[in-house]
């Protein structure tokens, strides 16, 4: 058996970066990676594009704030 991999999903209108374990081609385990409101970021402004480095961080956009995030897995 090989590890699950991860899989992310930004869903802009709830304001939230989901993560998932990725196996086999099917997603399991679903939880909140990033929820802006609860760190803060305003609400009017909404998780958008997204990109991962070859170190695992997370960068998300931030539309409507014109600012890119950083995250760590």
């Amino acid at each position: 058996m090989t590890k699950p991999t991860l899989s992310y999903f930004t869903d802009s209108l709830v304001n939230i970066i989901w993560k998932y374990d990725h196996d086999d081609g099917k997603l399991s385990n679903r939880r909140v990676f990033i929820d802006a409101v609860q760190l803060g970021y305003a609400k009017d402004t909404y998780c958008d594009g997204m990109a991962i480095d070859d170190q695992g961080g997370v960068w998300s956009a931030r539309w409507i704030q014109s600012r890119v995030t950083h995250s760590e897995c």
